[in-house]
C-alpha cells in the first residue's frame, strides 16, 4: 500500500477533492496494490524503473543487503527481466495510462551457484 499523503488513516484531512479521478502521480492521491501472497527468497525481488516506456534501470528491491546469489548470477538475471519485460510490456502499456513507472519483478535465484563466502559467519 502506498500513500502520497502523511494525514492519519482516518480519512478526513487529506482525501482528495476529484475522489476517482486521475491524478498524476503527485499530490495526496491514496495508491493500493493487492497481490496473492507468494513466498520466495528476498534476493530474487528486484525493481525495474521504466521512463518514456523503456526499460532504464533494474536493482535489488533490499538494497542494505549483498546477496551473493544475486551477484553471482547477475547477468543471468537481468536477462531474464530484460526478456521478460520485452514480453509484457505492450500489455502493460495497453492495461496502464502511464509511460514511466515502477516495476517489481521476483526472480528464482539459485543460492547453490553463489561463492562458498556467505558461508562464513560464526
Amino acid at each position: 500500500v502506498g500513500d502520497g499523503s502523511t494525514g492519519s488513516d482516518s480519512g478526513g484531512s487529506n482525501s482528495s477533492s476529484g475522489s476517482g479521478s486521475r491524478d498524476s502521480g503527485h499530490g495526496d492521491q491514496l495508491y493500493i496494490v493487492v497481490r496473492e501472497f507468494v513466498s520466495f527468497s528476498l534476493a530474487g525481488e528486484l525493481r525495474a524503473f521504466v521512463y518514456q516506456r523503456r526499460l532504464t534501470a533494474v536493482t535489488q528491491y533490499y538494497s542494505s543487503v549483498v546477496f551473493d546469489e544475486l551477484v553471482a548470477n547477475k547477468s543471468k538475471v537481468l536477462l531474464l527481466v530484460v526478456n521478460f519485460f520485452n514480453r509484457i510490456k505492450n500489455t502493460i502499456f495497453e492495461l496502464v495510462e502511464a509511460d514511466s513507472m515502477i516495476i517489481d519483478f521476483v526472480v528464482p535465484v539459485d543460492s547453490s551457484s553463489s561463492s562458498s563466502s556467505s558461508s562464513s559467519s560464526s
